[in-house]
């Protein structure tokens, strides 16, 4: 293994966690009995056993909480920490290629996870540490505030907002800066791998405070600017780059609602954290204003296979019986023993149906556990813990 690998938790809740005889997928490491609580805020450094001492020497003073056996994959695999009951806590499941940060493949950058809240299987909600090396055991430091930033997105346009003689997809760019930015040599892409899909041309510029549409098509002869690529409406990234290819702004998202866009910092009015999307009524231009959704009761477990066939799956499907939209972000899953919360920006439809996957893979349509063959239950709760639906079974 690499000396110089390093695995590193943190507590972000408001009460110490217990990690005694928790374990790993991916590296081969188990915690004491006893362990001491990991501190709320605080960080737990494991490092490979290859050579303790050279790490020491590369990062002195740096506390290290464990050591492990075997070594982190560079092409990418799945990471799991697993509970004293074999069950998975959380996990990442993280790659070379694809959309994942290309720094941290061979350069020498870690890769950091940008908001805890966020999908840990998303690539777009990982970055590349700033400097090489990373910063293991302590805060990553944040890079300079961003001039302009990703604002509104619409994956699925029906027939909400026509250019032209369409209805295209369309992102939204918003002046954050306080001053004019000109973004000739700036890029989107729905590939962060690819940053340079669409650049701006020469002449383009957001005044202050201001937004900026482009149009996700190649129909040039309609108004506006056109990125020559769509969005799927099952899930999609989409990634803005200054002109010397840093990667800005990035935002991975899920299922999406026909007409309906999902926009940053707002609801019902009240202006919310910048890392909050909630879904909106397309407003391109325009401040974002957000749309209503649905009474979480109104969502039901409404069929499910629990041992498939050798070569399938078993899967979940998902009924919203509500006249609007529902929103599965964090939603609570509880399988046997098993304990999963949902983190992507995914919705159903009204009276629409989803089905989700019950294969512990990363995805849209994915769940990190797995349902009992033998039977058991079913329990789904909303994000603050209340029970909206459960069902038990036999096979």
């Amino acid at each position: 293994g690499d000396a110089f690998e390093f695995l590193e938790l943190q507590n972000i809740g408001d009460t110490e966690v217990d990690l005694s005889g928790f374990s790993f997928e991916g590296i081969t490491f188990r915690f004491a009995e006893n362990s001491p609580p990991l501190a709320t805020v605080s960080y737990l450094l494991l490092v490979n056993d290859a050579n303790v001492e050279a790490f020491r020497a590369r990062y002195p003073g740096v506390r290290v909480g464990g050591l492990y056996e075997g070594s982190l994959s560079n092409r990418g695999e799945r990471l799991a920490l697993i509970d004293r009951n074999g069950e998975t806590v959380l996990s990442v499941d993280y790659d070379d290629g694809g959309s994942w940060p290309s720094e941290a493949d061979g350069d020498g950058h870690s890769l950091v996870l940008g908001n805890p809240d966020g999908d840990p299987d998303s690539p777009a909600n990982w970055h590349a540490s700033l400097a090489k090396g990373g910063t293991p055991g302590r805060p990553s430091p944040s890079g300079p505030q961003p001039l302009v930033v990703l604002n509104e997105v619409l994956a699925e346009n029906i027939a909400s907002v026509q250019n032209g003689v369409t209805f295209p997809d369309y992102v939204e760019l918003k002046n954050v800066a306080g001053t004019d930015v000109y973004l000739q040599n700036w890029s989107l892409s729905d590939n962060p791998a690819k940053p340079r899909k669409f650049n701006f041309p020469a002449g383009i510029v957001i005044p202050s405070n201001g937004y900026l549409i482009v149009w996700l098509d190649d129909a040039a002869e309609a108004p506006g600017l056109h990125a020559g690529f769509a969005l799927d409406n099952d899930g999609d990234t989409i990634a803005l780059f200054n002109p010397e290819g840093e990667r800005i702004d990035v935002l991975g998202f899920g299922l999406q609602v026909a007409d309906h866009s999902i926009g940053r910092g707002s609801w019902n009015g009240i202006t919310l954290d910048n890392t909050v999307w909630t879904l909106n009524q397309p407003t391109p231009g325009k401040a974002n204003k957000s749309a209503p959704i649905s009474n979480l009761k109104n969502l039901k477990l409404n069929e499910f296979v629990a041992a498939a066939p050798p070569g399938g799956n078993d899967w979940i499907e998902l009924y919203n019986t509500d006249s609007k939209p529902a929103e599965l972000f964090e939603l609570m899953w509880e399988a046997g023993l098993a304990k999963f919360t949902y983190r992507r920006l995914s919705f159903i439809a009204p009276g629409g149906y989803a089905v989700l996957i019950a294969d512990e893979r990363p995805g849209v349509r994915h769940l990190d556990f797995r349902l009992p063959a033998a039977g058991g239950t079913l329990l789904l709760r909303d994000p603050n813990g209340a029970e909206l639906d459960d069902l038990s079974y036999r096979t």
